[in-house]
């Protein structure tokens, strides 16, 4: 089957999912429950962390650190925009002026970028899988939110700070501008520079890039310090729109957009990209994830399904991949 005839498939396969979810939903009232504006929000701030996810799966890669990612860099920003000054623990009152609102911006961006760093360093130079490598410095990075946090949670911010992801503009929630503008830089990346054509080929085919002297080990290290600076975006985001951070607030968002990734096209192999199929994949993944609620579905319920769900995907792309290989053997 032709490329473009299989993309054609998808699109009405994954059309016609989200068509029968969206009458379910409107006709059973099932979103009664939830305001627009918080399934917005949510939506925005999860999408900067899948834009982000998918530049590194493009290449070959896998980024799993990119909630603890998030979770920590929400913390650090709003530790560093308290209104009292920076002041770690509780037990101690502080009086001091609030830093600039720049501050504990650049200090979230900076941890983003060096948590990808660190991620691109190990898994591009010394060859370790990634999944290993993220899944590792995601942990440490939620063990030191935990650490910042005392497993509580932080209130005292900055309204400057909180504005960042609270407010409105022509009524419309921010992080839906900035969630815009992610997919914007996205597609930039990806279409427009030739970072992007340098990175599909290292998916594609990591050996055939080396041999025609693309910088492979520079181009995923990259790769994964973007995955980190919008996994930093996004923890800023969440955090002051939520007006409070902790270690927990962006738990599941790395499952989450693992499943969007790959519904999405997103081949575990790397190399492919579908924003069609991205943009509808992540509706229907947000359709299902609160319509599961709304039903009354537990949480190990929730999560039992959709490991279910990542696994049905992965067979299917072994499969599909497999009988690719065979066929182009073959004719």
């Amino acid at each position: 089957m032709s490329v473009k005839k299989r993309s054609l498939y998808r699109y009405i396969f994954e059309g016609a999912v989200f068509a029968v979810l969206g009458i379910i939903m409107v006709k059973t009232g099932i979103y009664g429950h939830y305001a627009p504006e918080m399934i917005l929000r949510q939506l925005s701030t999860e999408g900067i962390v899948v834009m982000g996810l998918m530049i590194v799966m493009i290449g070959g890669g896998i980024d799993l650190s990119c909630a603890g990612t998030a979770s920590l860099c929400g913390v650090i920003g709003s530790l560093l925009s308290s209104p009292y000054g920076v002041n770690f623990y509780p037990a101690v009152s502080g009086s001091s002026r609030p830093l600039p609102l720049f501050v504990p911006i650049l200090a979230a961006l900076f941890c983003g970028t060096a948590i990808g760093f660190i991620n691109g360093e190990i898994t591009a130079r010394f060859h370790i899988p990634a999944f290993i490598v993220t899944l590792a410095t995601g942990e440490i990075a939620l063990g030191i939110s935990r650490y910042l946090t005392s497993d509580g949670m932080v209130y005292n911010m900055t309204e400057s700070f909180k504005l960042i992801g609270g407010r409105h503009i022509f009524g419309i929630p921010v992080t839906v501008f900035y969630f815009a503008a992610a997919a914007g830089v996205t597609v930039f990346i990806l279409c427009a520079a030739s970072y992007g054509r340098y990175l599909f080929a290292i998916g594609d085919n990591e050996a055939a890039a080396e041999r025609i002297r693309i910088d492979v080990t520079g181009i995923k290290v990259r790769s994964y310090m973007i995955s980190g600076i919008f996994s930093a975006v996004s923890g800023i985001v969440l955090a002051s729109g939520l007006q409070h951070a902790g270690y927990a607030m962006t738990d599941g968002y790395e499952i989450d957009a693992v499943t969007i990734c790959i519904l999405g096209g997103i081949s575990i192999y790397g190399g492919t990209a579908d924003a069609v199929s991205m943009t509808l994949s992540m509706l229907i993944v947000f359709m299902l994830k609160y319509a599961f609620v709304s039903i009354g579905f537990t949480d190990s319920l929730q999560q039992i399904l959709r490991g279910m769900l990542i696994v049905a995907i992965l067979v299917y792309e072994a499969v599909r991949e497999n009988r690719e290989k065979y066929a182009a053997k073959f004719y």
